[in-house]
């Protein structure tokens, strides 16, 4: 049985919830918050709002790697989790910024975005093999340990994988 990586997942999901975004035992965290561009309604979220989205990666990244976190370990995953509620909040949501904490260890990692998406907005729903949207919130499920909305925040946390042998 697996209580340590439930405890841990419990603590994470508490850390996006609590107004600290790093109790212990995370080992660094940062909370972020990024004035949303001005556009008309029904367009594309501005350039510089997009390549936000690469940057958190990119910080991420270098975060974990510097913990030892590699590819075989769930960095990938990692990465594209955050990236989809982010982009979720960036692309469906309505509130003039975009706010995101993140705590990691080197033991796993807690992602939580402020949810401003109107209610029913965004939703698992059937796509087909052409569409272009609509596979964030099935990626994320697939990923993660846990995931939920919680005080007007979705969060999501991942256990770091430690696998044996050659990682890439």
């Amino acid at each position: 049985m697996m209580s340590r990586a439930v405890s841990s997942a419990e603590q994470m999901r508490d850390a996006a919830r609590a107004p600290a975004v790093v109790p212990p035992p995370y080992e660094g965290g940062v909370e972020i918050s990024r004035r949303r561009t001005p556009v008309p309604a029904g367009t594309e979220a501005a350039y510089e709002d997009r390549r936000w989205v690469g940057d958190l990666r990119i910080g991420l990244s270098r975060a974990l790697g510097s913990l030892g976190w590699t590819t075989a370990d769930n960095l990938d995953a990692a990465l594209l989790a955050l990236s989809e509620l982010v982009t979720n909040e960036l692309v469906h949501g309505m509130g003039p910024s975009i706010n995101v904490r993140i705590a990691w260890s080197s033991d796993g990692v807690c992602f939580a975005v402020q949810n401003s998406v109107p209610e029913g907005a965004v939703r698992v729903r059937e796509t087909g093999p052409y569409d272009e949207h609509g596979r964030g919130l099935v990626l994320i499920a697939a990923l993660v340990d846990r995931r939920g909305t919680d005080n007007g925040w979705s969060w999501c946390t991942l256990a770091r994988r430690r696998t044996c042998g050659n990682s890439r």
